[in-house]
């Protein structure tokens, strides 16, 4: 039989798995499932066509993620599905989670593999592993049972779901068939609009650090592992996030050089976006209060697994009271019980970070 497929989330992942020995054949994933629509009702084949057309008409367009990269990936993994081995790495991570649901839903439908199908669940960040680190952890892969594939059939179609309803009824299950799915539940919930301010839990840690001090975006991007440290934001997503902040009807930063950030930018205006110096606005700092919902003010029409969230259709995560409320619902009509599962630290509880010299 060939050598084992190794499936990771990402090129960096990926390379440091090739450079460890791990294996040479390595196949990223590549696809932020967090953000734009992943509806049901789609093979594979189909969403991923879906997927390529959202990513290709964002202000971030990223050239990497088009058709042709999405058909070849597809490909791959099914050649390897009928002939070898495959192992999975994927990390802890929102990101990695929601990849491999969707992964494993795909291989589910395979009969009779002729190979194993091994998982590694990695605590941390395969990049940050050294070689002798990384072979080691390989040594761990365990065979992923039939109950682990049955729940990511139902937790990949429940993401999908118009409504985030079966996503959060999924915290009933018993999900230790997949060591990480419990706090990837909640995590996902809380990418909802909070109730009060209308932020998700990545907004509110990227100007909850701006309220702190003033920083660029490449000191913002450092400092958020340290509230984070598993945190699914790669530093495109954030900066793309950022300048949605900055450049709406009511800002809720300001700072930003006038250079909206792409992935395939030029070095020169890359030199040039890394620098600005962002602040919270008045505007922004009210929000954060949660004295004003920015729903209101600045408007809804985006994806959330399966959701497309609009002003008229606004789900909502409580995080006190962890629950999801429904559109026009007021924090004492919850539609699920609380969901207890996975607390990060506090903000309060992680030291302050290091002023950057252009703040100095």
């Amino acid at each position: 039989m060939n050598q084992p497929l190794a499936v990771t989330s990402s090129d960096q992942a990926a390379g440091s798995l090739r450079r460890a020995g791990v294996t040479d054949d390595v196949l990223a994933w590549f696809d932020p499932l967090h953000i734009g629509p992943v509806p049901a009702r789609e093979d594979l084949e189909t969403l991923s066509k879906h997927r390529a057309s959202f990513f290709q008409l964002q202000s971030f367009g990223f050239s990497r993620v088009g058709h042709d990269y999405f058909k070849a990936r597809n490909e791959r993994l099914a050649e390897a599905a009928a002939s070898t081995d495959i192992v999975l790495f994927f990390q802890d991570t929102l990101l990695d989670q929601l990849q491999q649901l969707q992964v494993l839903d795909m291989l589910g439908t395979v009969k009779d593999r002729p190979g194993q199908l091994l998982a590694v669940h990695v605590k941390g960040f395969i990049d940050e592993l050294s070689d002798r680190e990384a072979l080691a952890l390989a040594d761990e892969a365990v065979d992923v049972a039939p109950e682990a594939l049955e729940l990511a059939r139902v937790a990949w179609d429940a993401y999908r779901q118009p409504t985030p309803e079966a996503w959060a009824d999924l915290a009933l299950y018993q999900t230790s068939a997949l060591p990480f799915l419990g706090k990837t539940i909640k995590r996902a919930l809380e990418e909802l609009p909070a109730t009060a301010s209308g932020l998700s839990r990545s907004q509110k840690q990227m100007l909850e650090l701006l309220r702190r001090q003033t920083m660029t975006p490449r000191d913002l991007f450092g400092a958020y592992y340290g509230v984070e440290r598993n945190s699914h934001l790669e530093d495109w997503v954030m900066y793309a996030m950022l300048d949605g902040m900055a450049d709406g009807a009511y800002p809720l930063i300001e700072g930003k050089t006038d250079v909206a950030f792409n992935p395939n930018m030029a070095l020169i205006d890359w030199q040039r976006y890394i620098r600005g110096e962002l602040k919270l606005t008045s505007y922004g700092q009210a929000v954060l209060r949660g004295e004003v919902d920015d729903r209101k003010h600045n408007g809804t029409d985006h994806w959330w697994g399966g959701t497309r969230l609009t002003d008229g259709k606004l789900w909502r995560w409580d995080a006190k009271l962890g629950q999801l409320l429904p559109p026009g619902a007021s924090v004492s009509t919850p539609v699920t019980a609380p969901i207890e599962i996975f607390e990060e630290p506090s903000l309060e509880a992680v030291a302050e970070p290091e002023p950057s010299e252009s703040a100095a």
